[in-house]
């Protein structure tokens, strides 16, 4: 009998033996297939964040395009004459070029004045800028 309790043992080793390979492998199969799954969800959201950078690539190629455009506008403009603008002719400068036609003539500060309705100070400063000497000379030797 000792070789039927024998073989009944070793019998019973390889079933808890098998048993036990086959929990293990299960066990393993899960944990393998939650890694993969893991993994599959790390490449899921691996992707998302490149494309999200593709258009933020894509915004930015977008934007630098766009300053480069204004740059070379800047640099057109730079180049482009000047045009001169026109003389602004106010009432102002109409009654300081009719003071200095009359200082010219030798019109006094006082007359300045009044017929142009300057200041004093503006009177005066316009007879000494252009009172002609030789205007009042030729008036005396007539």
């Amino acid at each position: 009998m000792p070789d039927f309790s024998f073989t009944l043992l070793l019998a019973l080793c390889v079933v808890v033996g098998g048993a036990a390979l086959l929990v293990l492998h299960r066990q393993s199969s899960r944990v393998a297939d939650q890694s993969v799954a893991e993994l599959r969800l790390r490449i899921a959201e691996l992707s998302e964040q490149v494309q999200m950078g593709e258009v933020v690539m894509q915004n930015q190629a977008r934007r630098i395009e766009r300053l480069g455009w204004e740059l070379a506008q800047l640099h057109d403009n730079r180049r482009a004459p000047v045009a001169q603008a026109a003389p602004v002719v106010s009432e102002s400068s109409e009654r300081i070029n009719q003071a200095i036609k009359l200082a010219r003539r030798g019109e006094s500060v006082e007359s300045l004045m009044s017929l142009c309705a300057l200041g004093r100070g503006e009177a005066e400063l316009l007879v000494k800028l252009h009172y002609r000497a030789d205007v009042e000379a030729n008036s005396d030797a007539a």
